[in-house]
């Protein structure tokens, strides 16, 4: 039986009929390959408790992965204090996740981090959460669409009623992915960018802050003004 390890979460997978130990920048676990309603939908079980503490520490990697906002130049490191990093972050995670999955206006733009020599233990995982919530935060308070305000806060209500309530945990999993399916599907504005594309695209001011993805470190700009 081979070993493969996965080159994102240092994750050592067993795989038959292969008698030897693989190690390559290509090999990844299975889940970084799933499409991210689905990891959301997986939220359930975590919520339940019904992951292992590895299938925990895999799910937050992959979700962190999905965003698009993380550059891998390392792997990532499972280590003794990994269980608080995930536990303690995971819900905040998937509620930006879920947030920033509705705006798709060309000028919103959210910081990048590494995963590197410095950061692999994803120790300042939290910080780089907070920064994309810091930032949605921002936009949030300039919307002057009091309905998109409000249906942007009930989605994240929605969100803390599934963890936290006490609905059964076998139907978890399908809300979410109920939930997570209709994300992209949002009320969209009634302007439209010049090519066409339906996005929501309305007035606001946004303050970037900016974020070096190596050490974290974060200034902040002036802000700007944008214009649908």
């Amino acid at each position: 039986m081979a070993k493969i390890v996965c080159s994102k979460s240092g994750v050592i997978l067993n795989c038959e009929h292969m008698p030897t130990t693989l190690s390559s920048s290509t090999y990844t676990h299975p889940l970084f390959h799933v499409p991210q309603k689905r990891l959301i939908a997986l939220a359930g079980q975590w919520a339940a408790q019904r992951l292992t503490p590895t299938e925990s520490y895999l799910l937050y990697l992959a979700l962190l992965d999905s965003t698009e906002l993380i550059q891998r130049r390392t792997q990532a490191s499972y280590h003794k204090g990994m269980d608080a990093i995930v536990s303690s972050n995971m819900e905040n995670l998937l509620s930006i996740i879920a947030k920033i999955n509705l705006i798709h206006h060309p000028s919103f733009a959210l910081p990048s981090f590494s995963i590197n020599p410095s950061t692999h233990t994803l120790d300042n995982s939290h910080h780089w959460i907070q920064a994309w919530i810091e930032n949605y935060q921002d936009w949030y308070d300039g919307q002057r669409e009091s309905r998109l305000r409000e249906s942007l806060k009930d989605r994240e209500h929605a969100l803390q009623r599934l963890i936290k309530s006490s609905v059964p945990t076998s139907a978890y999993a399908k809300t979410l992915a109920t939930w997570a399916a209709t994300a992209g599907s949002f009320p969209k504005a009634d302007k439209f960018i010049p090519d066409n594309r339906a996005m929501i695209c309305l007035p606001y001011r946004i303050s970037r802050r900016l974020t070096d993805p190596d050490t974290g470190d974060r200034s902040h700009s002036s802000n700007d003004n944008v214009n649908a």
